[in-house]
């Protein structure tokens, strides 16, 4: 009979960590928080070629709805075997709680979103016939005195024209921006 590897978690004997008695508690701490996992390690396996084919026909037989959950459970029992190398054992049912909270966080995140309703475009008041709109509107920026302003203009069907942007340096205030940049919109009209 081949050799057992000490359980970083508990200090025994164990093929596996998710044979020992911590990875154990965690499982059914999972299952007591009502997540629908049934499936659960069995209790005696005596070789590393036992506990491969229980994993993956178990794997195999986890249905769609736990998969998420077994998986998220798996890597998170990973971890903390991980970290237990270190002395730095979790507790189980904080972890437990932890996975189930990490799941359904990660099924909301996957679930279906509901279809956005269709976006209805503005449209601009068009001028008269013979007529150009002018656009402006300025900007500042809050951490600093610069700021800058943008202009469009457009003919009676709605047709764009010529376009400008400008930046603006050193502001006094939002008014200054807005000013700035009508008066970069009078001059780009008259050009």
């Amino acid at each position: 009979m081949e050799s057992f590897a000490r359980c970083v978690w508990t200090g025994r004997n164990c093929y596996s960590q998710i044979l020992a008695s911590h990875p154990r508690h965690i499982w059914e701490v999972i299952r007591s928080l009502g997540t629908g996992l049934t499936i659960e390690p069995p209790a005696n396996i005596r070789s590393p070629r036992e506990l491969l084919q229980w994993m993956l026909e178990w794997l195999g037989r986890v249905h769609d709805s736990e998969l998420d959950t077994t998986m998220m459970a798996l890597y998170h029992m990973w971890l903390s075997r991980n970290e237990a190398r270190d002395k730095q054992i979790e507790n189980p049912d904080a972890l437990a709680k932890h996975i189930v909270h990490l799941t359904e966080e990660w099924r909301i995140i996957r679930a279906p979103k509901p279809p956005k309703a269709a976006l209805s475009r503005e449209h601009c008041l068009l001028p008269r016939v013979g007529w150009t709109k002018v656009n402006a509107d300025g900007a500042v920026a809050k951490s600093s005195e610069k700021g800058g302003g943008g202009v469009v203009v457009r003919d009676h069907h709605g047709s764009f024209l010529v376009a400008a942007c400008h930046f603006f340096s050193p502001l006094l205030d939002p008014e200054d921006a807005e000013l700035r940049a009508c008066h970069a919109a009078l001059g780009l009209v008259k050009s």
